[in-house]
């Protein structure tokens, strides 16, 4: 089952307002029957059956500023995919079927410009926001969150908690919160992103512990957010400093230990008296 847009506002809009109950419900039947691009071939038989009351011909003269009549004889709805869609995008996948119908009926995008500009009526004419993709919507929502960050650093308070991690990230690239632009601090919320993202549980520690690794892993490079957030991984297991180096090179080098010796004499001396030992262990 499909869903669309209506107009709320219609019922104080002077044009509708004047139609008769039927022609109102002839309306309604024409906007939700016709297709993604507006074009409906209307069959008055069903349409009289489905509405309660015989229509004919005769009662779309009342919509004929409404209305585009099509060189196949189909009706177009003047207003309907600014109202529903807002503005065409070919890169937006659901107004892919709105052009596959346009193509289907021969009409052009400048055909429709044509076509659009001679809507009348907020039935079909008023739709204050264009459509947005899913994407658009997010990024919509990121710079929303961007700016109430920045508003809320200018008069020193937000209405959110502090967000720790990314003072954190901020302290420990070097960077001030309060000086920073709007592609830096994009830069830097996308790099927290990706760390939250491999480690759910990341304190502030955790972000100073793994920045002072970089700084021995990679000696004498800037540390940037983006690159803390690259090789966040790498960082996780602390890197073995040159003591400890020197520690392990010392212990593989260390000589044998030798064998302990013993002192025979006591034994040898029990044993001077028996006769033919001297002898046979060389004992002299």
């Amino acid at each position: 089952m499909s869903k669309r847009f209506t107009e709320t506002d219609k019922w104080r809009d002077a044009w509708f307002r004047k139609l008769s109950p039927k022609q109102k419900c002839l309306w309604s039947y024409l906007c939700d029957n016709c297709d993604q691009s507006g074009v409906i071939d209307i069959d008055f038989e069903l349409a009289s059956f489905q509405i309660g009351d015989e229509v004919t011909a005769k009662d779309l003269r009342a919509f004929d500023r409404q209305l585009h009549r099509l060189d196949s004889g189909k009706l177009m709805i003047r207003g309907f995919i600014r109202f529903q869609y807002g503005f065409l995008s070919e890169d937006c996948k659901p107004h892919k079927p709105v052009f596959a119908c346009l193509e289907r009926h021969g009409i052009s995008l400048q055909s429709l410009s044509e076509i659009q500009s001679k809507a009348i009526g907020k039935a079909i004419d008023t739709f204050p926001v264009g459509y947005q993709s899913l994407q658009e919507k997010e990024q919509d929502k990121e710079q929303d969150k961007d700016k109430e960050q920045d508003r809320g650093e200018r008069v020193g308070t937000t209405d959110r908690p502090r967000d720790l991690i990314f003072e954190a990230l901020c302290e420990a690239t070097g960077v001030e919160a309060k000086s920073l632009t709007k592609p830096g601090r994009g830069a830097l919320n996308a790099a927290l992103r990706d760390i939250r993202a491999a480690s759910p549980d990341v304190t502030p520690q955790e972000i100073k512990r793994r920045a002072e690794r970089y700084a021995r892993k990679f000696s004498g490079a800037a540390l940037t957010a983006p690159a803390l957030a690259k090789h966040w991984a790498s960082l996780g297991a602390a890197p073995v400093d040159d003591w400890t180096k020197q520690a392990v090179a010392n212990l593989n080098r260390a000589e044998p230990t030798p064998e302990p010796q013993f002192d025979n004499s006591f034994a040898e001396s029990l044993l001077v008296g028996v006769p033919g030992i001297k002898e046979k262990f060389g004992i002299k």
